[in-house]
């Protein structure tokens, strides 16, 4: 017959044989434990206290960080909002400015003479507005919202 294993620890017992001498062995029902076995077992849970208490500390400290990482992450989300709301607010007065300039300083039409005698007036006088022109109305055209 061999002692249980209850959690580590074996069962001992008094086994007789005969009237006037026993000895120690592992009984199933037996209700004593070795110091041994016994001492080996509990300096084996402390050793398991001590991890779940270590354990334990590192998640309050996990969970410390995480909350200021939550707060940081807020604050740079707030930041970056009001960043983009301000960068909207200058990119809007910039279209309204580029719009004002296209009203106010039209060139007139195209009529261009370089073919015969370059370079013609008009393109003197006029060729650097007109690409202005294009190039703010092609801006404008990027900035209006996608249908």
């Amino acid at each position: 017959m061999t002692a249980i294993d209850y959690d580590g620890l074996g069962r001992w017992g008094f086994k007789w044989q005969g009237h006037d001498h026993g000895t120690h062995v592992p009984m199933v029902d037996g209700y004593w434990t070795p110091w041994h076995e016994a001492a080996t077992a509990i300096t084996a849970l402390r050793g398991e206290v001590a991890a779940a208490e270590k354990l334990r500390e590192q998640w309050h400290s996990l969970s410390a960080l995480d909350a200021h990482a939550r707060i940081a992450a807020e604050a740079e989300r707030d930041t970056l909002r009001a960043e983009l709301a301000d960068r909207d607010a200058r990119l809007a007065e910039a279209v309204e400015a580029v719009k004002f300039l296209m009203e106010m300083s039209e060139p007139p039409e195209r009529n261009c003479s370089c073919h015969s005698s370059p370079p013609c007036g008009w393109c003197t006088e006029y060729a650097g507005i007109t690409e202005a022109h294009e190039y703010a109305a092609s801006f404008l055209a990027k900035q209006e919202p996608s249908q």
